[in-house]
């Protein structure tokens, strides 16, 4: 599976998770989006290798089906039954924040929740957040959830 994707002239890209932060981001990146920007759902899972694989990973149709339906599910709860009026959606295979950055070198802007579902609530950003902030090369807006959403 490759993950290639080129991107658009004005490109807003939102990384999707189906936190509560992500999906605050996800609506933030529609509200704010200029008439002219494409804004494109990202959502971007993998699974850690193991040590006897060396990284390789066979991946199941039957996980990534899975993986596409909570992703259609998450974008339907955010944005409502016509999301795919306002969101381009892209389920990638990688680490989320190594696909995002990547992505940042042609999008506008990228635009995140704060912190992930498996990101401890210990500091202001999640680890993806933190990666994006110093890595990548447009402008990153970091969303925390809404009192509704948490």
């Amino acid at each position: 599976m490759t993950n290639a994707m080129s991107l658009p002239q004005h490109s807003v890209v939102v990384g999707v998770d189906g936190s509560p932060s992500a999906r605050a981001a996800l609506r933030w990146a529609v509200a704010n989006r200029r008439e002219d920007q494409t804004v494109f759902a990202v959502s971007a899972w993998h699974v850690p290798a193991d040590g006897n694989r060396s990284g390789q990973i066979s991946l199941d149709e039957d996980v990534r089906a899975d993986q596409r339906q909570t992703f259609e599910l998450t974008l339907a709860g955010a944005l409502g039954a016509d999301w795919k009026a306002v969101v381009v959606p892209e389920l990638l295979y990688g680490n989320p924040g190594h696909i995002l950055g990547d992505l940042s070198a042609e999008a506008e802007a990228i635009v995140v929740g704060s912190h992930g579902h498996h990101a401890p609530l210990t500091g202001p950003l999640g680890s993806v957040s933190a990666y994006l902030v110093t890595h990548a090369t447009c402008p990153v807006t970091v969303v925390p959830a809404t009192d509704e959403e948490a």
